[in-house]
């Protein structure tokens, strides 16, 4: 007789069964990859002061767009300069009034935050988009508070809105109403990306306020670090040989991550 363990399941529960293990799996390798992407690097960078965090503020109106650069993580910065063709700015996010904002990211995916958390970072720009109406406006804010909850996309898949990445949540956002923003998009071996920077050069987009980041200068800025990588290596490898010379790297990069972390923590108290 056939027992309920030897019994074929219905071919609902096998696709379900299999459609959670490729959701865990897709989920797990996400997490690989923004870990990966996520590891600071000592920079020479001076972060936001306070006076340019209040001038933000003062100049700040609902609908406005905001971009940041965070110098300590430069493989986000390579990352995102290959599949945008820039990345001057690294993130964005939408301004939606009384000191709030929303963006999509890593961890919480798409959701409302504080402004004073986005302005924690070394550049920053506010842009003001030449809305066609306040109907036009709202619907964009309208449109980003209806995607509060959906994953973060860190593939940049520019033509799915069921995930998202912080330029791609603004970019839908300036398409609502009859008469879309115009944003350029940027095409990657065939596929639309549309980055941080894309907003600067938009006709439909004015800079109202900025501290002008620029991508040589993000890489140039961990010059510390990568010394501290370059020397712990090459002290490794006088000990060491080839083994000597990986470990001291290792080290030196585990130091200089250290380094950017507390300086970030000082940064903020």
């Amino acid at each position: 007789a056939e027992t309920p363990s030897s019994r074929p399941l219905p071919r609902d529960q096998v696709s379900l069964g299999e459609d959670r293990i490729e959701k865990s799996t897709r989920t797990l390798t996400q997490w690989a990859l923004v870990g990966a992407l996520s590891t600071p690097c000592l920079t020479t960078s001076s972060v936001l002061t306070d006076a340019e965090k209040n001038e933000i503020r003062a100049t700040l109106k609902p609908g406005d767009v905001l971009l940041r650069n965070r110098n300590g993580y430069p493989l986000w910065n390579l990352y995102e300069h290959a599949q945008f063709g820039s990345s001057d700015y690294n993130h964005s996010a939408l301004y939606i009034g009384n000191g709030r904002i929303i963006e999509a990211g890593p961890g919480r995916g798409t959701a409302e935050k504080s402004l004073d958390g986005f302005l924690h970072c070394n550049q920053a720009a506010v842009l003001r988009p030449r809305w066609r109406s306040d109907e036009q406006r709202d619907a964009a804010l309208t449109y980003a508070r209806s995607k509060i909850g959906t994953p973060y996309d860190p593939y940049f898949n520019h033509t799915n809105e069921n995930e998202l990445y912080c330029s791609e949540l603004v970019y839908h956002a300036l398409r609502q109403g009859s008469q879309p923003l115009d944003v350029p998009v940027h095409h990657v071996l065939g596929a639309e990306k549309v980055g941080p920077d894309a907003f600067l050069h938009s006709p439909d987009i004015d800079v109202v306020w900025s501290k002008e980041a620029h991508f040589k200068d993000h890489m140039a800025s961990h010059w510390m670090g990568y010394g501290l990588v370059g020397s712990a290596a090459a002290a490794g490898a006088a000990m060491g040989g080839g083994i000597g010379a990986a470990v001291g790297a290792v080290g030196g990069l585990v130091a200089s991550a250290l380094l950017q972390l507390h300086d970030e923590r000082t940064a903020r108290s």
